[in-house]
């Protein structure tokens, strides 16, 4: 399996097969802003071709909704429940109150079908919709028999946060780390989010040679407290603590598509940029690897539909 590979080294990587019309480099920024778009990219149609139950899922109990009765639906009032700002698409919504999950069908399915499809999928006929009106994060509202419902659990496709790197914060330890997202840094490259849960589910891998028990450690970031403390918690304990005086450890974010991916991630970037300055040279060197690679993905993401998707154990495989 091929190894990860940082936000870091992707850019020195896409710069090395990517030189601007005035033979330089471009920024680390510009670079970073062209991987975030592919890896976006892939990231969707990966996510896309997964079964729903590999999908990210969260559990809710209906409690946490809200009633809102003057916001109707074929003239019924509707629970509403506010979406963490990680989730970007959901693909499923299911009762988990009866002993086998029941989906909850969308609104979308025209009434008719509905109605002849509520008998089979719950005992009650209800639906869910998609509610506008907020700029930050979603919402859903549940229509109908709601009061049969006690908890539900959203699959999800995750919005993934731009990439960066920097260095941890002062109340980094062995546990949770302080990600470098304050305005302006002076060790940070790339862009950093203040929402709340913005890096749940990111991949972070510390690099301090100094450090050799945590040295290409990588670790996936379970909370983020956003404007608050700016911290985020591993989802398994460092060996030793990262430095945060006089000297501190530095990190890099890592792409949260397959390893087996990276390298297409880099190329679509590098092709990105040519063609915006016009590389032609450069857009034919890339283009056949382009091509293959982006047929190996079609390829294996297309056979994950009916297979149940490899799951990686990030640190086991790398160590």
């Amino acid at each position: 399996m091929s190894a990860p590979i940082t936000a870091q080294d992707m850019v020195t990587r896409v710069n090395e097969r990517c030189e601007n019309r005035l033979g330089g480099t471009y920024t680390p920024a510009e670079v970073l802003r062209a991987i975030d778009d592919a890896v976006n990219d892939l990231y969707l149609v990966q996510q896309e071709r997964y079964q729903d139950h590999e999908l990210d899922y969260i559990d809710v109990n209906f409690a946490d909704t809200v009633w809102d009765p003057f916001h109707v639906d074929s003239g019924q009032g509707i629970e509403e429940f506010q979406l963490p700002a990680y989730i970007y698409r959901i693909r499923l919504i299911e009762d988990t109150n009866q002993t086998e999950p029941v989906e909850i069908p969308h609104g979308s399915l025209a009434q008719k079908e509905l109605a002849r499809e509520a008998h089979f999928l719950r005992q009650v006929q209800m639906h869910w919709i998609w509610i506008r009106g907020s700029s930050v994060r979603g919402r859903i509202g549940f229509i109908g028999g709601a009061t049969a419902l006690s908890q539900f659990r959203i699959y999800f496709v995750r919005r993934l946060p731009p990439l960066h790197w920097g260095s941890v914060g002062a109340t980094t330890n062995v546990a949770r780390i302080e990600l470098d997202v304050l305005t302006p840094s002076l060790t940070r490259t790339g862009r950093a989010l203040l929402t709340a849960d913005a890096y749940i589910g990111a991949l972070v891998q510390l690099n301090d040679a100094a450090i050799p028990l945590i040295d290409g450690q990588i670790r996936r970031l379970t909370t983020y407290t956003g404007a608050i403390t700016y911290q985020s918690t591993f989802d398994e304990v460092l060996a030793a603590a990262p430095d945060v005086a006089p000297a501190t450890s530095p990190y890099s974010l890592i792409p949260q598509i397959d390893p087996e991916f990276h390298e297409l991630a880099i190329l679509k970037a590098a092709f990105k940029l040519a063609t915006v300055v016009g590389g032609m040279q450069t857009m034919d060197a890339l283009s056949a690897e382009k091509t293959e690679r982006q047929m190996i993905f079609d390829s294996a993401t297309q056979v994950r539909q009916s297979q149940t998707p490899e799951y990686v154990d990030w640190q086991e495989d790398f160590d």
